[in-house]
């Protein structure tokens, strides 16, 4: 089975206002998915609930800037 790491990066704003423990559940339930093979189904879950704690904390239409990029890297690691 291929070694994964999965990390979750968040921008300052974010970060203080979601807790560790919440990212690490987050976390936990998409390696959960990916330990039984379902990745579309842990990668879907993973940005559906970090898409409610954004919607939650910073509403559509809010005026903050980003300061890190909008989309998902996934690549192989040895």
């Amino acid at each position: 089975m291929p070694r994964t790491e999965e990390l979750l990066v968040a921008d300052h704003a974010i970060d203080k206002k979601v807790s560790q423990e919440t990212w690490d559940q987050i976390v936990r339930e998409l390696t959960d998915h990916l330990s039984r093979g379902e990745r579309g189904k842990g990668l879907t879950a993973a940005i559906e609930s970090c898409g409610k704690l954004l919607a939650k904390n910073f509403p559509p239409g809010s005026e903050d800037l980003n300061e890190l990029p909008n989309h998902l890297i996934v690549r192989d690691v040895g």
